[in-house]
């Protein structure tokens, strides 16, 4: 039996550079009570399961992992549920999540004592999986993807296939937690300034969330950590965007001065060539004088006879 789980501390993670939305959504659902709703809002034709029905399996860096997945969770030991939260798209998420996979079951199976099993005897009992990506960005992606299609030319040898979700309806949490990527969105749309105005924004998001009604017991008991958070990483963009304005200014004066003495080199070069020429032609006039003192010696001495 799984006892029930409250959601990790909402830390930012500058190496990792994990998205302060995806730790909101990992907080979210790590909870018991919230995982229930996410599993009956993406497949309500299935009974619903019981908190006694739920095992997490989501990588932690507790484990010594140097990868991590966004949830993972097993429903009544068959079903394999592994969710990630995007609100930027990349193909590359399908090899990911398949090696988030292999990480989980490889954990789950020497959590199982089925370690030993691997190398004889009748099949593992493995948990049916299914892949999920809660993708909250602006792009319009496809209802599924194939990692077979993706990378392997469909060749069908190794494949995973994950269904991409896009909304959800506005009473379950998922739906509140697309609600809240909205309300996020517009609230900081223009806070690039200080620090100051970041958490302003993070802050007056965070209130309008509640206020609507959106994942009220959430934020109100995570509410210092994620405007801490947010406001951290929105700093930490601003000044790679400024950074990133210096380098492309540096670049440009390099390849301006780059660019000047390349003129110079071909400018130098046009000279040595020019004055080259000019003493071949010098060469050719002092042959053609030494011919014409030549055959005036040879007049002269051709008179005196």
């Amino acid at each position: 039996m799984s006892r029930k789980k409250k959601g990790p501390r909402l830390r930012p993670n500058p190496k990792a550079r994990r998205n302060i939305r995806d730790s909101v959504f990992r907080s979210l659902f790590s909870i018991v009570e919230n995982t229930i709703d996410l599993y009956h809002t993406l497949l309500p034709e299935r009974p619903k399961p019981e908190p006694k029905d739920l095992e997490f399996t989501t990588l932690s860096q507790t484990l010594g992992l140097s990868r991590f997945n966004d949830l993972s969770f097993l429903v009544r030991g068959n079903e394999h549920i592994f969710v990630e939260a995007q609100a930027t798209w990349t193909p590359n998420t399908l090899p990911r999540m398949a090696v988030y996979y292999a990480d989980t079951v490889s954990t789950w199976i020497g959590s199982h004592d089925h370690k030993a099993r691997m190398y004889y005897g009748p099949p593992v009992p493995l948990p049916n999986p299914e892949f999920y990506i809660v993708y909250t960005g602006p792009l319009e992606l496809k209802e599924e993807y194939s990692l077979a299609e993706e990378f392997f030319n469909g060749n069908p040898s190794f494949d995973l296939r994950v269904k991409v979700i896009r909304s959800a309806p506005s009473n379950t949490k998922l739906g509140q937690y697309f609600r809240f990527n909205v309300i996020i969105d517009e609230e900081t749309a223009g806070a690039r300034g200080s620090d100051e105005q970041y958490t302003a924004a993070v802050e007056r998001a965070v209130n309008r969330a509640i206020n609507e009604g959106i994942l009220i017991t959430f934020l109100k008991s995570h509410r210092r950590e994620i405007i801490m958070a947010m406001s951290e990483i929105f700093s930490q963009e601003a000044i790679e965007q400024e950074t990133q304005q210096v380098i492309s200014t540096l670049r440009a004066e390099n390849a301006a001065k780059d660019t000047a003495l390349e003129a110079k080199d071909m400018e130098l070069e046009a000279s040595h060539r020019t004055i080259a020429s000019q003493g071949m032609e010098l060469e050719a006039c002092r042959s053609t004088i030494e011919e014409l003192k030549k055959e005036l010696a040879e007049e002269r001495a051709k008179n005196k006879k």
